[in-house]
């Protein structure tokens, strides 16, 4: 089992939860609708995952939690949130104001394909985001697909280096008519 396939179990069954739960289901609605928080209270959530939208205030959709998804993913490939400060507030102005950094810098072992999902998911815009969970399992399954095709090919080999150990060997076994290596 590997971490991409874990991410893509994960997304399964947020895809499941949102079909079988309808619209309601989702984090942004329910804080739009007022049943995550008492009542007069300003809805945010949680500083390290926050879409830049509920950071300004503004009404979040289910884009808003692909937003916080790609943020959780960001931090379980980088081993850190896209962004860090010292305060929440700090957090909350990065979420809206600075560029994500580039996961590749951070975790380069991560596949392109992968980061470039995540990535998006980061956009500060809803509309540049993809527009619903069953785009994102579909964008990780294509990925995944394509990194088990790569995976299969041949891989090419470069030529060993002579090993100056067994030239010796070569030279002795030629002596008694073999003309080969060991």
């Amino acid at each position: 089992l590997t971490m991409l396939g874990i991410i893509i179990g994960v997304a399964a069954v947020i895809v499941m939860i949102a079909v079988s739960a309808g619209a309601e289901a989702t984090i942004a609605d329910q804080i739009n609708n007022g049943r995550m928080v008492p009542a007069g209270w300003v809805p945010l959530g949680t500083p390290l995952y926050i879409p830049p939208e509920c950071a300004r205030g503004e009404h979040a959709d289910a884009r808003a939690d692909l937003y916080s998804l790609g943020a959780t993913f960001y931090h379980l490939m980088a081993g850190r949130p896209p962004f860090q400060g010292a305060s929440a507030a700090e957090l909350i102005i990065k979420h809206y104001e600075a560029r994500v950094p580039p996961l590749h810098q951070v975790a380069p072992d991560v596949p392109t394909a992968f980061a470039r999902v995540i990535h998006r998911l980061l956009r500060k815009k809803p509309a540049d985001r993809y527009q619903d969970a069953c785009q994102v399992l579909e964008a990780l399954e294509t990925n995944a697909q394509r990194d088990r095709q790569a995976d299969r090919r041949p891989q090419r080999v470069a030529p060993a280096d002579p090993v100056p150990e067994l030239e010796h060997v070569v030279q002795v076994d030629a002596k008694f008519g073999h003309g080969g290596a060991v």
